[in-house]
This record gives C-alpha cells, sequence and structure tokens, in this order.
C-alpha cells in the first residue's frame, strides 16, 4: 500500500458509537505492541539533522513491514 493509496481508503462517518469485543481488543493489543517496537526501532534514529521524511519512511516502512493501515 503507497502513501496515496492509505489516504485514499474510504473513511467511516456512521455517528453511531462502535462497541468492540475481544476480538478488537486483541487486535488493539498487537496495534499497541507495534507501535512500542516502532518507538523502540526510532530510539536512534531521531536526533537533529536527521530528515522527517527519513523517520516517515522509516515508520511507514516499518508498518507495512508488519502488516498495518496506516492511519488517515
Amino acid at each position: 500500500m503507497s502513501y496515496v493509496e492509505a489516504a485514499l481508503a474510504p473513511a467511516r462517518k456512521t455517528g453511531q458509537i462502535k462497541l468492540h469485543g475481544p476480538e478488537a481488543f486483541a487486535g488493539m493489543r498487537k496495534a499497541g505492541r507495534l507501535v512500542a517496537e516502532c518507538l523502540d526501532l526510532l530510539v536512534d534514529e531521531v536526533k537533529p539533522g536527521v530528515p522527517t521524511e527519513r523517520i516517515d519512511k522509516l515508520v511507514f516502512d516499518f508498518a507495512m513491514d508488519h502488516g498495518a493501515l496506516p492511519a488517515r
């Protein structure tokens, strides 16, 4: 998935509050673990002089390599 494809993915706009079950919470825990891993990856990368574009690409590539979908 490219940046453009992720940006064009349809958004949900129902106005309803969604109640989540056990499978959804398992997915949220998995997402939280991936975020923690991604932040650990960035510890040595984020420093003065490193372009934001490089950091963005590292995060995007990490997400894609782990089957995640970027938020819009």
